[in-house]
């Protein structure tokens, strides 16, 4: 597991990822990986590098209360050997297609020929000051694309108009951006649950220009995914928030599964408002530091763990 806040570490038994309620620090999870204690994982960065590491060399949790929390796991950062500016965005499993999407607006989704003798490898050639955003499992070809921009756009797009490549590839245009603008959400969301009321959402946070990362000051939204119509590759996509005086750009947009869960850089848990909003809507005002949200470990688990078992 990998929380949004960058603490890494595994657990024994899946049953523990049942959430009961109450929120504790380090609980939101960016990825949830099934794996053997004696194999591993990949650990891919904004370089466009996939790590191999070791499940062995993660710390094992202790649950306390029922209540998974990475608290007691190690710092992401000191388990890989980064270059100034590189994280790590996710963890993924190494034997299944994955999908990965860029600020510039390119996605891919990569076979899994990786080499058995190296410890680290790229998956897709980026292009000059471009860097990867997001990487998820992406196995299904009905699985639903959704990629966000600063700019509030969403463009959403079935994997079947992805044809996975080898790991040398640079990918496909995935949006058409404007100019200045850049992705910085992206998600792939099961068809089974995508138009399914309350299944999943997409939420936004904008802000203006000079406002610092965590989102002080602003406004948030959650909207049904279903709200935003399927489009095609490449295009432009829909309006995905409405910006009020003063906001400029969005700060956070993510596609995930219900119910969303927020958290701060820190790890503290977050609240996210409870009514959902239209797509195009502006939210309400936001009143804590927010920079990740992610689905809950229920979710993660019960919809991506047994395909990619």
């Amino acid at each position: 597991m990998l929380s949004t806040s960058g603490m890494l570490a595994r657990t024994a038994d899946r049953a523990q990822l049942v959430h009961p309620g109450r929120r504790r620090k380090h609980d939101a999870l960016s990825s949830l990986v099934p794996a053997t204690a004696r194999g591993a994982v990949g650990a891919i960065t904004t370089a466009g590098r996939m790590i191999r590491l070791s499940v062995m060399d993660m710390p094992v949790l202790e649950v306390a209360g029922g209540t998974i929390s990475l608290n007691q796991g190690g710092k992401a950062k000191d388990y890989f050997s980064l270059a100034r500016g590189e994280q790590v965005v996710g963890l993924v499993p190494l034997e299944k297609v994955l999908a990965v999407a860029t600020a510039q607006g390119r996605i891919k989704r990569i076979n899994p020929d990786y080499p058995a003798n190296r410890d680290e490898w790229e998956v897709i050639a980026l292009k000059e000051k471009d860097t990867v955003v997001a990487a998820v499992p992406s196995a299904d070809e009905s699985d639903q694309m959704v990629l966000i921009t600063a700019g509030a756009q969403l463009l959403r797009f079935g994997a079947d108009k992805v044809r996975p490549q080898g790991r040398t590839g640079s990918g496909i245009a995935g949006i058409k951006l404007a100019p200045g603008d850049e992705v910085i959400g992206f998600g792939a969301i099961p068809a089974a649950v995508a138009d399914a009321p309350g299944a999943a959402v997409v939420v936004t946070a904008a802000a203006g220009d000079g406002t610092l990362e965590g989102l002080e000051s602003g406004t948030i939204k959650v909207s049904e995914l279903s709200e935003f119509p399927i489009k095609g590759r490449a295009t432009g996509g829909v309006r995905a928030h409405r910006f009020l005086r003063g906001e400029e750009r969005l700060m956070l947009g993510a596609a995930v599964l219900a119910a969303p869960m927020a958290a701060d850089s820190s790890g503290s848990a977050r609240t996210l408002p409870a009514e959902m909003a239209r797509r195009d809507a502006s939210g309400v005002a936001l009143e804590q530091r927010i920079t990740a949200v992610a689905s809950s470990p229920e979710a993660l688990s019960s919809v991506y763990a047994p395909r990619h078992r």
